[in-house]
């Protein structure tokens, strides 16, 4: 069992990207994503949507540490 961040799961780039072919056979990749898309279904086995959860921008320390200019 893995536990990672949904990037780290995906089918394309994630660890299952490095498992040996008989190592993917026996893998049920499943993601846990607020907001699923179409193209989510090809990058997981299971999609299972959930609800959005309030947090802080991420961006926001290291605007404030750079200045506004290096916020989009």
């Amino acid at each position: 069992l893995l536990l990672a961040g949904n990037g780290h799961v995906r089918k394309d780039a994630g660890v299952y990207h490095w498992l040996s072919p008989q190592e993917r056979q026996r893998t049920q990749v499943h993601a846990y994503l607020e907001a699923p898309q179409a193209a989510d279904t090809t990058l997981f086995d299971q999609v299972h949507a959930v609800a959005p959860v309030e947090r802080e921008d991420p961006c926001a320390a290291f605007a404030a540490a750079v200045g506004d200019s290096a916020k989009p």
